[in-house]
């Protein structure tokens, strides 16, 4: 393309006009690169735009994920809280595992030939689970490891431990008994309700009195070798119903 192009510029104030003369081909130059210059400037405009809309779209999915890990949180808390009530009520049951687990939660559903029973009566039946939990033996009275298991001739186990260490009541219960009886050296004899009753042997030292009022976990002597003893331990009963039975089977919580 040949010749020049004349660009004239007529200033509005009355100064001279000026008139510009350029080739096509700087024109054209021109005119190309003020267009790359805008395209630049839109594609930088869209990469930014394109950048906060990803940006804003990560920021709402992380936020969805933080709530539900919170949903998360929280169904395992009360899974755990379902859990432990089914375990205390287990316990209350004597050890029998529930036939059907949905009992735990629809207690309030009858058995062929029982009435149903209120939902409202659920926090109360729970709360008799728990009261009863308390007068069952279920922690281990003293640290350390079974020397003698429950056998015939041996209505108990022996736990040997350390001289001293504390001995504790296995449930809440009323002392029964606390003094010397014989081959069993310093003892205490606590009865839990109407149903059990436990047996604490040779004693280094007695810390509860007859009549007295425990708890389950209160310290109620010390570890010793008093009695018809070879050695520190502690002799340890359950009675059940007037019978001797396997303490083992009670030590479910240290």
């Amino acid at each position: 393309m040949g010749g020049k192009l004349c660009i004239i510029l007529v200033p509005e104030d009355g100064r001279p006009v000026v008139r510009i003369k350029v080739s096509w081909r700087k024109f054209l130059a021109l005119i190309v690169s003020l267009l790359v210059f805008a395209s630049a400037g839109l594609g930088g405009y869209w990469w930014a735009f394109k950048q906060g809309t990803r940006a804003r779209r990560l920021a709402e999915e992380n936020a969805r994920l933080r709530e539900e890990n919170r949903k998360v949180g929280e169904l395992s808390r009360v899974l755990a809280e379902v859990q432990e009530v089914r375990r205390r009520l287990v316990v209350a049951l004597g050890g029998r595992e529930l036939e059907d687990s949905s009992e735990v939660v629809l207690l309030h559903r009858p058995r062929a030939g029982e009435e149903p029973v209120s939902p409202s009566l659920i926090p109360e039946a729970i709360a008799a689970a728990r009261r009863i939990a308390r007068f069952r033996p279920s922690i281990w009275p003293v640290p350390g490891w079974i020397s003698r298991h429950f056998e015939e001739g041996h209505e108990g186990i022996d736990i040997a431990g350390v001289r001293g260490d504390t001995v504790r009541a296995a449930a809440d219960g009323t002392v029964a008994f606390a003094g010397d009886m014989g081959d069993l050296g310093l003892c205490v004899v606590l009865k839990h309700g109407k149903r059990y009753r436990t047996v604490y042997g040779h004693c280094d030292k007695l810390l509860a009195g007859k009549g007295q009022e425990v708890r389950k976990g209160q310290a109620i002597a010390l570890l010793g070798s008093t009695g018809r003893s070879t050695g520190v331990h502690l002799h340890y009963e359950v009675w059940e119903d007037g019978k001797a039975v396997d303490p083992e089977k009670f030590l479910t919580d240290r």
